[in-house]
């Protein structure tokens, strides 16, 4: 038996990046968008040769998100790392971890034909505050209404609006015994 491969040139794939619903339903949005990243990167051949810095600049956020996030998706089995590999960039050669994609739709398919709709994030996106956080707010002062500006509104009048003289040439006056 012979191995082969067959390259689909009819173009209607283009410019699609598809993710499986198990990825978009658990995990961040931060977590979603490097994947997203990663997996439009690796394109049809399943390896992402972008750096880290270019998939940071693209998602605008720093070292320390760009790193927890990629070991949440090492972590879970939806990426995997290929190794490192020499890639002509414009700045010249440079030396970049390879990642690749694994395959999810078989996950994807047994997690949602079990009849699951809505499945809860088993991340914790909102983190608890520290032990040393208290619980009760500490030296918030009771809001107390500007008596000024009561009195000003009081003492005020308000004046019935007068009709515009332009509406008794277009519309009669309704009769003001009513």
């Amino acid at each position: 038996m012979h191995d082969f491969r067959v390259d689909d040139e009819s173009g209607d794939r283009k410019y699609f990046t598809m993710v499986p619903n198990y990825v978009l339903n658990h995990s961040s949005a931060i977590d979603q968008a490097l994947y997203l990243q990663i997996k439009k990167h690796a394109g049809e051949h399943g390896s992402c040769f972008a750096s880290g810095r270019t998939l940071r600049k693209k998602l605008g956020i720093g070292q320390k998100a760009y790193e927890k996030s990629l070991k949440y998706l090492l972590e879970h089995e939806w990426i995997y790392y290929k190794g490192n590999q020499m890639v002509e960039t414009s700045g010249g050669p440079q030396l970049v971890k390879v990642y690749g994609i694994k395959d999810l739709w078989k996950k994807n398919l047994e997690h949602y034909d079990k009849g699951v709709s809505k499945s809860i994030h088993p991340r914790k996106v909102y983190p608890k505050a520290s032990k040393g956080v208290s619980k009760r707010s500490q030296g918030v002062a009771e809001s107390i209404p500007n008596k000024n500006l009561i009195k000003t509104i009081e003492e005020k009048s308000f004046v019935k609006p007068q009709r515009p003289k332009f509406l008794d040439k277009l519309l009669p006056r309704e009769s003001e015994s009513e």
